[in-house]
């Protein structure tokens, strides 16, 4: 179960990470490209999460242990993700 916890806390994090690179850049794309380009983005996010849940489910294919360490990986990143961004927004309005 550790190993699909990591495997599934890479993927959330390299996904994240590709989405924030991304996100850079989409203000050269042009507005007719912009829908299409987006669902390129979110396909190639979605293959990573799918090499990390084939890989996981291969660890343990009898009790899923891996598969469903994989997920909560990837929970687990979203959850500290958003908790991180929920800390400094509150944060800069304390401050502010």
């Amino acid at each position: 179960m550790a190993a699909g916890i990591v495997l599934g806390g890479a993927s959330g994090a390299l996904g994240l990470w590709l989405m924030q690179r991304r996100l850079e850049t989409i203000a050269s794309v042009p507005k007719e490209r912009l829908q299409r380009t987006i669902f390129e983005w979110m396909g190639v996010r979605m293959v990573i999460y799918a090499v990390a849940f084939g890989a996981a489910y291969a660890i343990d294919r009898v009790h899923t242990y891996g598969l469903l360490g994989a997920v909560a990986g990837m929970l687990v990143f979203r959850g500290v993700f958003i908790g991180m961004t929920l800390f400094q927004n509150r944060r800069r309005k304390n401050a502010a």
